[in-house]
């Protein structure tokens, strides 16, 4: 007899260890769900907030990015506050069962909600693309792979709509006050094709045999003139000139230097030239390259070219009295553009890495989007040209800085979506 009630006190004590076991796990199920909504919620907001400092940057990949990470936040929260009403639920069952029978039944119950939670969201997965630290530029590929699948059609949507909302509130009063853009005149050097990093190692070897460091400062006041002019400036700003030093073995050993099949496409500049091309935006082309350089520096970048007209070569057109910075490229660019007539220059934008030639195109009237290489970008840059805009009063002209071509954002400009 007492062996019997000895089994099945070994079954009661049994059970109430499984009880106590599953409620535990339930409990630190639903504590961690709880933090990571927790985390959801705080990091929604702050999405938001990058999203729009982002896209006031010309970041406009990363401000995507950002807003497609909030809305998969927001519908990891409802999905979680669902999951955690039914763990609540059975939290409370286990606790109030008290026969072995509905013990038995509510832990099959519980069990089985926590399958099929474990089997619809991967707390691991979500904490992963919700973490804090990961808003490195390395990141951004890793993010984009995370969230792959992880958006319905419907929440796509939802993200191209807010996308389109933060790009109209971000955009300056004077936008309402200006035409849509007709025209783009692209540059060439820095812009389209990677040029300006071997004129750089050029000028750097043939400067450090005169024992004469070639500083970001010297590559900034050379960028976007004309070649001939370049080497003039070169040559005064380091004094070679007085001694005795000719501009003919710099203009020749640059000469050279473009020989060959050309130089690489910079990033988005195929995607974006391809894009106006296909949708009849009028598209020019602007350069201090001369008739001798331009044809050995366009090899790989020839097709995109050829959807460009006019085509200035500012570096030996007989109509160009002054390189940039002055503004005579630009006027003679838009002076030859078929449209001309029916623009007013403040409804043409131009793209250019170099500040001469941000000057050039806003002495000719024109609106500017400046695209510096990272590599050439001179920290302060920014701010010393707002403060030149400012005092000159071109402030209406000036479309701030992006990274690269990819950057650009069409729809900003009244231009069709890329």
């Amino acid at each position: 007899m007492g062996s019997i009630f000895s089994s099945d006190k070994k079954r009661r004590a049994a059970l109430v260890s499984e009880q106590d076991k599953a409620i535990l796990t339930a409990k630190m199920s639903r504590d961690r769900l709880k933090q990571v909504c927790k985390k959801c919620e705080a990091n929604i907001e702050r999405d938001k907030e990058r999203a729009k400092i982002h896209l006031k940057e010309g970041r406009k990949s990363q401000a995507l990015l950002l807003l497609k990470r909030k809305r998969y936040e927001e519908t990891t929260v409802n999905t979680v506050l669902g999951y955690l009403d039914k763990i609540t639920q059975m939290i409370n069952s286990l606790e109030m069962a008290q026969l072995n029978i509905e013990v038995t039944e509510r832990l099959r119950e519980g069990n089985e909600a926590l399958k099929k939670i474990n089997e619809s969201i991967s707390i691991e997965e979500v904490e992963r693309i919700i973490e804090e630290s990961k808003e490195a530029e390395a990141f951004q590929e890793e993010l984009a792979s995370l969230l792959r699948n992880k958006l319905s059609e419907e929440d796509e949507q939802a993200v191209e709509e807010e996308y389109e909302q933060l790009i109209a509130s971000q955009l300056p009063k004077r936008f309402f006050s200006l035409k849509p853009v007709q025209s783009i005149i692209f540059d060439l050097d820095g812009v389209i094709i990677d040029s300006e990093t071997v004129y750089y190692r050029i000028n750097e070897n043939t400067l450090t045999h005169f024992g004469i460091n070639y500083s970001l400062e010297l590559k900034r006041g050379q960028m976007g003139r004309k070649l001939s002019e370049g080497v003039d400036y070169l040559l005064e700003a380091t004094k070679l000139v007085e001694r005795g030093v000719k501009p003919e073995k710099f203009y020749k050993e640059e000469l050279e230097s473009t020989k060959g099949a050309g130089w690489p496409l910079l990033y988005g500049a195929q995607k974006l030239i391809t894009h106006l091309h296909q949708n009849k935006i009028q598209i020019a082309l602007c350069t201090g390259s001369s008739s001798k350089e331009f044809p050995k520096k366009i090899g790989k970048a020839k097709e995109l070219i050829e959807k460009m007209s006019p085509i200035v070569l500012a570096g030996d057109d007989p109509e160009v009295n002054e390189g940039k910075p002055a503004p005579d490229p630009y006027l003679v660019t838009i002076r030859r553009m078929p449209l001309h007539q029916q623009n007013k220059n403040n409804n043409i934008l131009v793209l250019e890495d170099s500040l001469n030639g941000v000057y050039s195109a806003l002495s000719a009237g024109c609106r500017v989007c400046w695209i510096p290489q990272k590599q050439f970008y001179i920290p302060g840059e920014l701010e010393e040209l707002e403060t030149i805009i400012r005092r000159e009063d071109d402030e209406n002209l000036f479309e701030g800085r992006i990274n690269s071509l990819n950057e650009f954002v069409p729809e900003k400009y009244g231009l069709p979506k890329c």
